[in-house]
C-alpha cells in the first residue's frame, strides 16, 4: 500500500512539474514573440533612416553643385566689374583729354578774335533750290524740289509751289498731279478741279480724261471735275475713230463719241475699230454684221 501511495506521489509530482514546464515554455515563447516584433519595428526604423539619409546625402550634393554655381557666377561677376572699371578709367582719360582740346581751341579761337578781321569775300549768286524737269506749257514749266514737284513761270516765279508727288506738262489748261499716291488734276492757277483720288488719269478728247479706279473705267471733265461717265466699264479705249471710242461693260461692248457719250450702246459680243468708210464689224451671237457710226446695219454676213 505504502508503495501504491508513492507510485501515485511521484505521479502527481511528475503531472505538476509538466504543467509547470509548459507554462514556462508559453511565457518563453510569448516573449520571444515580444522580442522578434521589437526587432521588426527596430529594423523598420533603420531601414527609413537609410532612405532618409540617401535623401539628405542628394541635397547636400544639389547644395554643393548650387554653391559651385555661384562661386563661378560672383567670380565672373567680378571679371566684369574689373573690365567695365577699366574702361571707365580709360573714358575719363579721354574726356580729360579731349577737354583739355577744347581748352586749346578756345584759346585759339579767343586770340584769332583779336586780329583785325579779313576783307569778306564777294557772296555767291543764289543758286536756285529747284530743277526744271518739264516743258514750257501756258507759260508754266514743272520743277521738282527735294522730293516734290510744282510749277513755275517764265520768270522763274513759283506758280504752283512744289506739294506733289508727281505732275504733267498742262494740256488744254490742265496738268496732272499725284497726292498720297492718288492723281487729280489742277488747273493754270493751281486750283484742284479733279481730286487726287483715282489710280490712273489719262487724257481721251479735248477736256475729257478716262480715269481709272481698281479695275474699271470713267471719263471725268477736267474743267469742274464732274463724271461724263461713272466708273464702271472694263474698257474705255483712247484711240478715236471716226469720232467713236470703242467702251465695254458686262462682257458687253458699244461705243462713246468724242464727248463722251454714249453713241451706240452696248449690246455687241466683239467689235472692230471704225474705218475711214466710217464703218466698223460686229458681232452679235455667232453673226457678223458692218454698222454705221449710228449704228445702222449696212452690211451682212
Amino acid at each position: 500500500m505504502k508503495r501504491f501511495f508513492a507510485i501515485i506521489a511521484v505521479m502527481i509530482f511528475t503531472i505538476g512539474s509538466a504543467t509547470a514546464q509548459k507554462k514556462v515554455v508559453e511565457e518563453l515563447v510569448t516573449t520571444v514573440e515580444a522580442q522578434k516584433g521589437a526587432i521588426e519595428a527596430v529594423q523598420t526604423e533603420i531601414n527609413g533612416l537609410k532612405v532618409e539619409n540617401a535623401t539628405l546625402k542628394e541635397q547636400l550634393q544639389e547644395l554643393k553643385t548650387k554653391h559651385e554655381q555661384l562661386v563661378g557666377n560672383y567670380t565672373s561677376l567680378a571679371q566684369s566689374y574689373q573690365l567695365v572699371a577699366t574702361d571707365v578709367q580709360t573714358l575719363r582719360t579721354t574726356i580729360n583729354g579731349l577737354a583739355n582740346q577744347v581748352t586749346a581751341l578756345n584759346d585759339s579761337i579767343v586770340k584769332l578774335s583779336a586780329r583785325p578781321a579779313a576783307a569778306a569775300a564777294p557772296a555767291e549768286p543764289a543758286k536756285p533750290q529747284y530743277e526744271v524737269v518739264g516743258k514750257l506749257s501756258n507759260d508754266m514749266v514743272a520743277v521738282k524740289e527735294g522730293f516734290l514737284y510744282g510749277f513755275i513761270n517764265s520768270k522763274n516765279e513759283y506758280v504752283i509751289k512744289a506739294q506733289y508727288q508727281e505732275v504733267t506738262d498742262f494740256k488744254n489748261g490742265h496738268a496732272r498731279v499725284k497726292l498720297n499716291d492718288k492723281w487729280g488734276m489742277i488747273d493754270t492757277n493751281g486750283k484742284v478741279t479733279v481730286a487726287c483720288s483715282y489710280d490712273e488719269i489719262e487724257h481721251y478728247h479735248g477736256t475729257i480724261w478716262r480715269v481709272k479706279k481698281g479695275d474699271l473705267y470713267g471719263l471725268v471733265s477736267a474743267a469742274n471735275g464732274t463724271l461724263v461717265q461713272t466708273v464702271k466699264y472694263s474698257e474705255i479705249s483712247l484711240k478715236i475713230r471716226c469720232q467713236r471710242a470703242a467702251m465695254c461693260i458686262n462682257n458687253k461692248s458699244g461705243f462713246f463719241d468724242e464727248n463722251g457719250k454714249i453713241a451706240i450702246a452696248a449690246k455687241y459680243d466683239w467689235i472692230s475699230n471704225f474705218g475711214d468708210d466710217g464703218t466698223t464689224m460686229v458681232m452679235i451671237g455667232s453673226k457678223y454684221y458692218d454698222i454705221n457710226t449710228s449704228g445702222t446695219i449696212v452690211k451682212y454676213y
